[in-house]
């Protein structure tokens, strides 16, 4: 983004410089005007002029109180800020104040009509003498958080009355004008900087009007003055009180009242919401803070991306010392093209909170790209100190040495005058005061307000009288504690006069005068809030988000104490772990929403099953524990999980399908298995994982030989994980033969894993274990990859009729990522696509067919041939068969092994020919696996079989030793020829 700032002259000379700059070139533009003419016919025509001119601009403006121009300060000019957006759309708006209407609805129009999900900046000139800034900028605030507000209220030289507002629309009163900046790529940093601190007597504000006037210390604000300042400085309200505002303190800090419109004479009003009792002080402008001022708005400038500054300050700043104020603005002029204006209070939000300021210099830097840095550092350079500052700066220490000493005088005056007081009226505890019988003889505002009876009400009433019956017996022993000088905490209900309790965190004090307890004094806090939270907390704490089940630190707690009260009886417990069975599928497939799905469907139906003593719990991911508090025999715990297992029956309906889930569940008995609680849950989930190990939906009770297994099987799995990367897994290949050529045409890769101390460790026992642990991606994705790198050096020695067949898992096919996988594969090593042939099982297919048909054409899409492995062993289903875009069927060796020439009426036989003419029909290949004799060869190729694969040909071997059999092979072939 670009900006250009001009000093009105006149229309011509106006025309010139847009014609010179070429804005008219440019879609995005974006003006602000800051002008010191009151006068609204000569806005107007000003404003026909610029759109005149660029007739595609969006434009606010605002009169002010003082313009700021290139690092100068001027009054009754006109500035005309231009920027042109490269990446960034302005808009403009006009909200307007209705008869009635509160300032905060203002706000919420102003973020319904202009914020939408692009929109990254509104700027807002406000008239501040009708709109109340704090609640109208907190509820634009509340509707949309992440958007940065800057800008300020219009001024009129301190008269406040002749505010004017303007758009490309139009010039208005009363209401505010906006600019909401959409944009992907607009970087934004707000800065403040406020410079006064309070003097002299503290006072308290003793009245509030319904026009919002002050009484403070019994006197208008005009007296005030004319008291403490004296009658000129008085007479010249409100305008005087923007130089020596009158500051009120939260917290431990003060903060400058923004002045509210007001004709001079006229009661003087202020924009904050103020109560009674607020203490009040006269402001001063601190002259160290401002000369340090040059230097902090610079430090804080220097690293941000910078393209354009925005100035929107106070006007006692413009009233304070106006050539150091230009210095300041000057020092960042020179780097960085900036404008802006003297406004009656300025909008600040720095990314987290949006408030209406005083007496203070906002800062708006933007810029649209990040490296816009400045090239070279500023020089802060300090105004230099005049006679003139000499003295303001000798003031300021004076009045800040007077004040800090006053501030001393009160506080020890007000420590020993209000202490009795202070401790009553001002405490937000409820304090109360009882004599020895237990009467209220006073009572604080806080406590009257809170359980709502009057004070007539509650003085010589008994305390009793307030306090939840069951808890009167408890009350009266701290009370009389409490009179024998023995301070006392405690909780009590107390009545409200609503009829409604609330939990009181009460303190008794004893009064002692003269060395004798005269009687009690009460502090009570109102905790109900804090008990709420308290369980609130130990919910979120001992409860699972999704199920609302509670979770695994509540079944750990909950199960020590059931072992401990078990520990005096005969009485055992039941523990039971339940898994959803092929759960990580389920997510894999469908998306982690469906598995939420299914897990809540699934805590649904187990809290509808078991007992209102059992407690059901979520212990983590897809597992379930439950205990079974007492039972008498294990009869009982069958009958609960086949329950279980009846109720897991019912479907559940997934998009527009039906499901239906089930449960392997895993037991410990206490006594019986163990009487500690952590060794109850690792041998109910030694039990799970041998259930799992049987199938789908088995139970399983823990014995004692299943924890040598588990350690058995950590081993092996600590071996397995590292296995990958020590490169002791390794690619066997069985070759396939063509029964019609007799020639070798392919082989399939079949992955070994040989390690240095346990040997040949057989795949039967080591892929189900990756598939459960989630390394059967990682060994899928190495197979893949060694496999097509070792035909490629096949066919590269002359072989490049060879084919290879890779096993893909249901998890890897599954995957998301499995098809760029493939083609990654192809890539890297350079075979043709049709030389790779992928083997899936019918299991892994059928599991989401419409998600499998879509992966299995992607593959076929790059040119790879698909087989379905162990045909016949599955589901087989030939609907699903003619809908797959498969192009070879291996038929499961368990139909081979049997047949013979003497069993040609077998049903094996049968079922072999059946497939056979079936693939014939669909235009299938097929392959017989597990080819192990001569008579099982002869009986294949009468029966059409295209494809053997086998021990007659060969056992799967490593890749070096498959080398020497593809000679030998073609050497015994040709010498036989």
């Amino acid at each position: 983004m670009r900006t250009f700032n001009y000093l009105y002259k006149n229309e011509i000379d106006l025309s010139r410089w847009i014609k010179n700059e070429r804005f008219k070139d440019f879609e995005n533009v974006f003006i602000q005007v800051f002008t010191g003419k009151q006068d609204k016919s000569w806005i107007k025509t000003l404003r026909k002029s610029i759109l005149a001119e660029l007739p595609q601009a969006k434009l606010i403006g605002v009169t002010t109180d003082g313009e700021i121009f290139k690092g100068r300060v001027t009054r009754g000019e006109t500035v005309i800020s231009v920027s042109i957006y490269e990446k960034s759309v302005p808009r403009t708006f006009y909200i307007p104040l209705q008869e009635g209407e509160k300032s905060k609805e203002i706000g919420k129009k102003l973020a319904e009509t202009a914020i939408n999900k692009q929109t990254k900046l509104v700027l807002i000139f406000g008239d501040g003498r009708y709109v109340e800034s704090g609640s109208f900028l907190q509820a634009i605030h509340k509707a949309a958080p992440e958007v940065i507000i800057a800008g300020g209220n219009a001024g009129d030289n301190g008269y406040f009355k002749d505010i004017l507002l303007f758009t490309e629309e139009g010039v208005f009163e009363k209401g505010i004008v906006a600019a909401a900046i959409d944009s992907e790529e607009l970087y934004i940093h707000t800065f403040s900087y406020r410079e006064w601190k309070p003097a002299g007597k503290v006072f308290t504000v003793t009245d509030i009007s319904s026009s919002g006037e002050l009484e403070i210390d019994g006197m208008s604000v005009h007296d005030l003055y004319t008291q403490n300042m004296g009658k000129e400085i008085a007479d010249k309200l409100p305008s005087t009180a923007i130089e020596y505002p009158l500051m009120i303190k939260q917290g431990k800090s003060y903060y400058p009242l923004a002045l509210k419109a007001s004709l001079p004479g006229e009661p003087v009003l202020f924009h904050q919401k103020i109560k009674t009792g607020s203490k009040i002080q006269i402001g001063y402008r601190d002259a160290n803070l401002f000369l340090q001022s040059i230097d902090i708005v610079t430090k804080d400038i220097q690293d941000k991306p910078v393209e354009s500054i925005f100035l929107y300050s106070c006007t006692a700043r413009r009233r304070f010392l106006k050539s150091a104020v230009e210095e300041e603005f000057q020092v960042i002029d020179q780097f960085v093209p900036s404008a802006g204006f003297f406004s009656y209070g300025e909008y600040f939000h720095d990314g987290k909170r949006l408030e209406h300021l005083s007496h203070a210099l906002t800062l708006l830097v933007l810029s649209e790209s990040p490296e816009a840095t400045l090239e070279k550092k500023l020089d802060s350079k300090i105004p230099e100190q005049s006679r003139e500052m000499d003295d303001l700066l000798a003031l300021s220490h004076l009045i800040q040495t007077s004040t800090k000493e006053m501030e001393q005088l009160n506080d020890h005056l007000l420590e020993s005058e209000q202490r009795y007081k202070s401790l009553f009226d001002h405490n937000p505890d409820m304090i109360y005061s009882m004599d020895m019988n237990g009467y209220i003889t006073s009572v604080n505002h806080a406590l009257v307000q809170t359980l709502g009876f009057r004070k007539e009400e509650m003085l010589q009433a008994h305390a009793l009288n307030f306090v939840c019956h069951d808890d009167h017996q408890r009350v009266v022993e701290h009370f009389r504690l409490a009179i024998h000088d023995r301070p006392q905490t405690f909780v009590s209900s107390i009545r409200k006069k609503d009829g409604s309790e609330i939990v009181c965190s009460i303190t008794n004090l004893p009064i002692v005068v003269n060395q004798k307890v005269v009687g009690v004094y009460g502090i009570s806090k109102n905790i109900t809030w804090q008990k709420k939270a308290e369980e609130k907390i130990e919910r979120l704490a001992f409860h699972d988000s999704l199920t609302g089940l509670p979770n695994r630190s509540l079944f750990e707690k909950r199960l020590r104490e059931l072992i401990a009260e078990k520990k005096c009886s005969n009485n055992k417990l039941a523990v039971m772990f339940i898994d959803i069975d092929h759960f990580k599928i389920i997510n894999e497939s469908l998306g982690h929403h469906i598995g939420d799905v299914v897990l809540k469907h699934v805590s649904k139906q187990l809290r509808q099953t078991v007992k209102s003593q059992d407690l059901l719990c979520r212990f983590a991911g897809d597992v379930f524990t439950l205990i079974l508090p007492s039972i008498d025999k294990p009869g009982e715990v069958i009958d609960t999980a086949d329950r279980i297992a009846e109720a897991l029956n019912m479907p559940i309906y997934l998009d527009g399908q039906e499901y239906t889930v089930s449960a392997s569940i895993g037991i410990s008995i206490y006594p019986d298995d163990s009487d500690d609680s952590e060794i109850l849950i690792k041998n109910a989930d030694i039990a799970l994982h041998k259930a799992k190990e049987k199938g789908r939906g088995k139970l399983e009770f823990f014995t004692g030989e299943m924890n040598a297994f588990t350690l058995e099987r950590l081993k092996l799995e600590g071996y397995l994980r590292k296995a990958i990367q020590k490169r002791e897994l390794q690619p066997y290949y069985q070759p396939q033969l063509c029964m019609k050529t007799e020639r070798i045409t392919g082989f399939e890769a079949l992955v070994r894993w040989n390690h240095p101390e346990l040997g040949l460790v057989s795949p039967m026992q080591f892929v189900p274990l990756a598939e459960e642990i989630g390394l059967i991606d990682d060994i899928g994705r190495f197979v893949l990859f060694e496999s097509c790198n070792q035909l490629k050096r096949w066919h590269d020695e002359g072989a490049d009729h060879l084919s290879i067949s890779v096993n893909v898992s249901g998890r890897q096919f599954q995957r998301l990522s499995f098809v760029y996988e493939v083609k990654e594969a192809l890539q890297t090593s350079g075979i043709p696509a049709e030389c790779l042939h992928l083997e899936l099982t019918e299991s892994t297919m059928i599991h989401n067919v419409q998600y499998s048909i879509s992966i299995m054409q992607e593959l076929r899409q790059l040119g790879v041939k698909l087989s379905i492995d162990d045909f016949g062993t599955g589901y087989s289903s030939l609907s699903y068969l003619k809908d797959f875009p498969v192009d070879c069927l291996k038929i499961d060796q368990s139909f081979i092994r049997h047949l013979s020439d003497d069993f040609f009426n077998t049903s094996d036989a049968a079922i072999i020919k059946a497939i056979i003419m079936m693939c014939e029909g669909l235009s299938l290949s097929t392959v017989a696996e597990g080819v192990e004799t001569f008579e099982q060869m002869k009986l294949l190729r009468e029966y059409g079989c295209q494809t053997a694969q086998g021990y007659i040909i060969s056992k799967p071997m490593p890749a070096n030793e498959a080398q020497l059999f593809l000679k030998e092979f073609y050497a015994i072939k040709n010498s036989t020829s």
